[in-house]
Parts: structure tokens; sequence; C-alpha cells
């Protein structure tokens, strides 16, 4: 959506672009972009629909950084790190748009809950790295987060699955199965793109395995 402030002069109120099909090629999930911050709606190619989030205030879920499950009803996204947005853990329902927050770290909340990088696995478990941190009233960078396993709220039944902490993690890719995950690990806090690649198993039972001294954009191949 352009506005036309007149004189030749226009400004973008909205901006869109596409991230990722659902596998079915049903929903298109799109980014959202405005003068100042972004959002996520979903896009039905077949009948033009777009749906957009309700209740996603203080929310980060854009850009590409999220999970849709295998059958495209549900969006889980995660923010590590506070600031413009609040940290935390939410689910979307991609019929409706609505925002559930599952964790929640922000300047009302003690102790903040932040997590990254969720993905709920086959069995119906969700995956995701987490942190539990007393409220400071600073902004949350680099918290130290734990591998953990819970029930699809991201509360029942959570256990910490690894003795490893991951404090300058940039992305993370999930085995199908979630028995493994591979993070690239940067080897400085102040590389905010890509890292070492390195495999951790999800039972805790094997040592991590390096794979590459460094990998950005991991994806699955065919």
């Amino acid at each position: 959506q352009v506005d036309d402030l007149g004189d030749g002069l226009t400004f973008p109120r909205e901006l869109y672009w596409p991230e990722s099909y659902s596998a079915d090629g049903s929903k298109l999930i799109i980014t959202l972009g405005y003068y100042e911050g972004a959002s996520t709606a979903i896009y039905y190619p077949n009948g033009g629909a777009l749906v957009r989030l309700n209740g996603a205030e203080g929310a980060m879920i854009c850009c590409g950084d999220y999970h849709l499950t295998s059958d495209a009803s549900t969006l889980y996204a995660a923010n590590p790190s506070s600031g413009m947005f609040n940290a935390g853990l939410w689910r979307v329902n991609t019929a409706t748009g609505d925002v559930t927050t599952l964790l929640l770290g922000s300047y009302d909340t003690n102790p903040a809950e932040v997590a990254d990088n969720p993905f709920l696995a086959p069995d119906g478990q969700l995956y995701y790295f987490y942190a539990s941190l007393p409220n400071t009233g600073e902004f949350i960078d680099h918290p130290p987060l734990q591998l953990v396993r819970s029930a699809a709220d991201g509360v029942t039944g959570r256990a910490v699955l690894r003795p490893e902490t991951f404090e300058n993690m940039n992305e993370a890719i999930w085995a199908p199965d979630a028995s493994f995950v591979i993070v690239a690990n940067p080897a400085l806090p102040e590389i905010y793109q890509g890292g070492a690649a390195q495999l951790y198993y999800t039972d805790g039972q094997k040592a991590m395995v390096p794979l590459v001294s460094y990998a950005l954009k991991m994806k699955w191949g065919p």
C-alpha cells in the first residue's frame, strides 16, 4: 500500500514480500514491512485471502524467523532478545491469525522467559532453546539458552536435554524427526550471521559433532 502525498511524492504505508509456502502450496507466509517494525500474514493463493495476526502486540513474529508445522495449521515464533520487541515464544493459528503467548520476556515479567528456534516434532513435542532470566530492567541480549523439550504449549513437561548453553547462536536447523539440531555458532558475539556448524543430538547421550568451520542460511537438500 502506497500513500500519495501529492506533488509527485509517495510513501509506502505497507510493503510485503514472500517467505515460504506450506508443503501443499495452499498457504504462503509473507512478511509485512512498515516504516517502523514488521509483522507476518498468511496469504491463500487460491482465492486471494489474507489473514493478518490478531493479538501480536509486542511479539517478534516476522521476517521468516519461525517454524511452520508440517500440516501448516500452526506457526511457532520465538525471540531470545528484548528491545523494540518482547522476548518470548508465540503460537499462531494460521486459519484465524490468532496469536497465543506461550512464554514472555518483557519489562513486566519476572523472571523473563526467552526462547529461540522452536520446532514441533512429528511426536507432538516442541523442541526449542530456552532460558529463564531474572528481570533486571535491562535489554536481554545473548542469553544463555539451553536445548529443551516440552508439550506443544511450551510449558508442560519441559525438560533440559543437554548441559551446553548457547549464547551466540545465529541459526539452527532441525532434523525432521528432531533427533538432532545443527547450530551455526560464531566464534565471537559480534558476528551476527552464520558460524561454525555444530551437530547436537537431542537424546543428550552423544557428544557434539563439529561439521564445518562456517555455515550460513542452512537448508536441507532434496
